[in-house]
């Protein structure tokens, strides 16, 4: 799916719950312009959210959002930023090759 993070949250709001996922993986760029208006579209419908950044700012503004994480806690789903970041940095620094 792809829209505009900049439109009103109801156009977003309307994309997600016509597309009908359950998981929302952000691979737009860069994440610190998307992640925080995607995250809480996700949360507001109910759907689990995952990205693939390394920025440690994101983690800490969302585990600092008590609000946020009730909210997606008593909807069972999960906010998972940085999904992947470790795990190729434990590639890269094992030397192992990692191919698609």
């Amino acid at each position: 799916m792809i829209f505009n993070v900049s439109e009103d949250n109801k156009n977003i709001d309307k994309v997600l719950i016509e597309s009908d996922v359950r998981v929302f993986v952000n691979c737009a760029g860069p994440l610190f312009k998307t992640y925080r208006v995607l995250v809480e579209a996700c949360v507001r419908n109910g759907i689990s959210y995952i990205d693939f950044t390394g920025d440690f700012n994101e983690i800490e503004d969302l585990m600092s959002d008590e609000e946020l994480n009730r909210v997606a806690k008593n909807k069972n789903i999960s906010i998972v930023p940085v999904t992947f970041f470790h795990f190729f940095q434990n590639l890269h620094q094992r030397d192992v090759e990692f191919h698609v």
